[in-house]
């Protein structure tokens, strides 16, 4: 039996965090998914192939101490990889942002040590729902870029070097739509060019990492611009996803970009486009909406809604967080309504 390594090359807005929660646990005859405790999955990868291996997935400081992990990493690699006699999966977001051909060959032959064969998986969103989307996430964590070209997912630069390393034929590139799933489904589909038999798949799928509604990141937008974010404290993260958690329950729109905001952008990347639509073997299709839409013309769009939503979201307060209501100013903006829920999480710690 051929002995294969699947490496999950997990674009981010793309279902990765889904797979991965659905998948963890995953084992069957013939196939598993990886386990090597302590080091995830992403460390496995990324600490003894990437070079330099990113600062953020370190458990340990010191550069001694971090040369040690990542040797550790590699060891426990390799005794997970020894000690089934089967073929794994391994997914990190981590391995579609391997842009170096020389890490990703120093990783394959570690696999290779192991197993008959490397293949690769990854799906690609379209522009505009990854746009939307990724915008979205960096908003929970830190103020967003002042232009969309930031943003853009790199298809080529980021696809490019596996198949350079491995082979187009061994990098299967799958769409990122519902339509195109096969079953309409993300797990069947996964399974179906991963290679697992259907009746060994999780029963259902947790979706991951949901989006908030336009008018929540509006207020986030406006939060996010103003100077009046409490300064730097150890606790300010947490209060600040605290905030953000209980945002999502606030709106019900749904955040779109319109064209006037993305044309430059998609006209500007017209080749990285192509040549992803080439290398998936079907056009981009447009991400169905599903009830109400906000379509912002501009970011700066984002404030005047915002400014719509404060005493919307002050009503909202008063209904389902009465405690946090109370510490509103009447007639406050949308950034200090959120600030004064950030400086009581953190208070309150």
């Amino acid at each position: 039996m051929t002995r294969t390594a699947l490496l999950h090359l997990g674009m981010n807005k793309a279902g990765s965090t889904t797979l991965q929660v659905a998948f963890r646990a995953y084992d069957a005859p013939g196939i598993t998914w990886l386990q090597a405790p302590p080091f995830s999955h992403t460390q496995l990868v990324c600490l003894p192939f990437r070079h330099p291996p990113p600062a953020q997935l370190h458990g340990v400081s010191g550069a001694e101490a971090r040369a040690q992990e990542c040797r550790d990493a590699r060891a426990a690699l390799d005794r997970a990889l020894g000690a089934t006699g089967k073929s794994v999966i391994l997914s990190s977001e981590f391995l579609s942002d391997f842009r170096d051909p020389a890490d990703i060959s120093a990783l394959c032959a570690a696999l290779f040590a192991h197993v008959d064969e490397v293949r690769a998986l990854v799906y690609l969103r379209a522009p505009e729902p990854y746009l939307v989307s990724v915008f979205q996430q960096v908003l929970k964590q830190r103020p967003p870029p002042r232009a969309l070209a930031r943003l853009w997912p790199d298809y080529r630069a980021r696809i490019a070097p596996w198949d350079a390393v491995l082979g187009a034929e061994r990098v299967t590139v799958r769409p990122f739509a519902r339509a195109a799933f096969a079953g309409g489904d993300l797990l069947t589909d996964f399974a179906r060019h991963a290679g697992l038999a259907p009746d060994t798949l999780p029963r259902t799928a947790r979706r991951a990492n949901e989006s908030l509604s336009a008018e929540a990141v509006a207020l986030l937008h406006a939060y996010r611009l103003s100077d009046l974010r409490p300064a730097a404290a150890p606790g300010l993260v947490r209060a600040e996803n605290k905030t953000v958690f209980m945002l999502k329950g606030f709106g019900n729109l749904r955040l779109r970009f319109g064209q006037r905001l993305l044309r430059p952008l998609l006209t500007r990347q017209a080749e990285d486009i192509a040549w992803a639509e080439a290398r998936q073997g079907a056009a981009f299709a447009p991400e169905g909406a599903g009830g109400q839409v906000a379509r912002i013309a501009s970011l700066d769009a984002l404030s005047e809604l915002a400014d719509a939503q404060a005493p919307v979201f002050c009503k909202w307060l008063s209904e389902t967080h009465p405690d946090l209501a109370a510490l509103q100013t009447p007639g406050s903006g949308p950034a200090a309504q959120l600030a004064a829920i950030v400086r009581h999480h953190l208070t309150a710690g």
